[in-house]
């Protein structure tokens, strides 16, 4: 079957006239110019859809998953760290670990470092398999935003763990290195951040909270994140790009 790419002129209407005739050759007062071409019908049986569990192999480790997880939060995730993974290479991390006193926890979902910033990601998922239909704009808004604020103050007992020296790892116990006394970007991620609503409490939080802990503060949903990472790749590799930076994208 060839995929028709003119105009639709008089020749395609004649044709797909002459199709309907020979699917319904009742109708062939309506149909007085076609004639009847050949139709060949095919039996097909539809059944459960099988989905494929995905291996997505980066520098530094491998991530499994399947289109139709139930599990939003994990799924957000791993999006954001395929996203970021050539960026950082070797120094991105899914839930690494932390050690406080005598008991280990994760640390932020996703951890990335280079010589110039810490990067920490809270992922939240909204919700599709779980909503109601008949859930109103308002209540998807407050929803949103009671994830963002949950996120920021993730992020502020993370940055506070990394500044007290704790013990930070891989989620396979391996320990992390790297330069602690850098200000860190601490990002909220949503799957999708609404354009409508009051965020005024959400913004005033997000400056007292900047402030207070010394931290950059970023909202930000899996879109924007893409743009973002595309924009660097283009400077980073386009014909304006200075040598160093063309060679290393990490910077």
């Amino acid at each position: 079957m060839a995929l028709r790419t003119e105009p639709f002129d008089e020749e395609a209407s004649k044709a797909l006239d002459s199709f309907d005739l020979s699917l319904d050759p009742s109708r062939a007062d309506e149909f007085t110019q076609s004639q009847s071409i050949p139709v060949f019908p095919i039996n097909v049986t539809l059944g459960e859809v099988q989905y494929t569990r995905i291996a997505a192999v980066g520098s530094n480790e491998v991530n499994n998953f399947v289109l139709d997880d139930r599990e939003e939060g994990g799924t957000l995730e791993h999006s954001v760290w395929h996203v970021l993974e050539n960026l950082f290479e070797f120094d991105i991390h899914k839930s690494p670990q932390v050690r406080t006193g005598n008991r280990t926890r994760e640390l932020t979902d996703i951890f990335c470092f280079t010589e110039l910033g810490l990067f920490l990601f809270e992922t939240k998922a909204i919700s599709v398999y779980a909503t109601e239909p008949s859930r109103n704009t308002q209540r998807r808004v407050n929803n949103v935003q009671n994830q963002v604020k949950k996120g920021l103050s993730q992020l502020k007992g993370a940055t506070r763990s990394i500044r007290e020296g704790n013990k930070v790892s891989t989620n396979v116990g391996t320990e992390l290195c790297f330069d602690r006394s850098l200000i860190p970007h601490a990002i909220v991620l949503v799957s999708e951040l609404l354009p409508f609503g009051d965020w005024d409490e959400i913004v005033l939080q997000t400056i007292a909270l900047a402030r207070d802990s010394g931290m950059f503060i970023h909202i930000l949903d899996l879109r924007e994140l893409g743009t973002l990472r595309n924009r660097l790749k283009s400077l980073t590799s386009g014909p304006n790009a200075s040598p160093s930076s063309a060679s290393s994208p990490r910077r």
